[in-house]
């Protein structure tokens, strides 16, 4: 077993890894700033016009209006085209055999591409849509990946 500071630092550079060159950046940027503003020797320009391109760059690219939404460093984005199961079914103990692919072939279904603000609450952003032959319908939300994700369960 691990000690929690292993523990602690292990999670640091994990939160820390997609940054480094950033970080990096800004230390190395305000680092000549600060020894440039009082010796004003002039062989530290590049040590500040390159940190400075850099991170106006990555800004830009970061906060561009006309940026396409995507995937960013493993997280997702505000808002994902994503595929919404609908199935339905008479079996109340539905929610136990979701896993199950032999299960969900025999049930009724409906799928649907839809955005979805994963920031927002999922299950208000998916319209229920009963159908009358059966008793429970439940949501299902499928990544990218192919991994789906229990959304809710109505019985009607």
């Amino acid at each position: 077993m691990k000690g929690f500071i292993a523990e602690s630092v292990e999670n640091v550079k994990k939160l820390i890894g997609p940054y480094k060159v950033t970080i990096i950046m800004v230390v190395v940027l305000l680092t000549a700033v600060f020894i440039y503003s009082h010796t004003f020797y002039s062989a530290l320009t590049p040590f500040i016009l390159v940190p400075f391109g850099y991170l106006a760059f990555k800004a830009h690219a970061t906060y561009s209006p006309n940026k396409p939404q995507q995937i960013t460093h493993g997280v997702l984005s505000k808002k994902q085209i994503m595929t919404v199961w609908r199935v339905y079914s008479n079996d109340e103990n539905i929610e136990e055999y979701l896993g199950d692919d032999q299960y969900l072939e025999q049930q009724y279904i409906e799928l649907e591409s839809m955005p979805i603000n994963v920031r927002k609450d999922i299950e208000e952003q998916i319209p229920f849509q009963g159908h009358p032959d059966f008793a429970y319908c439940c949501h299902l939300l499928e990544d990218h990946n192919g991994e789906k994700y229990l959304v809710a369960v109505y019985e009607y």
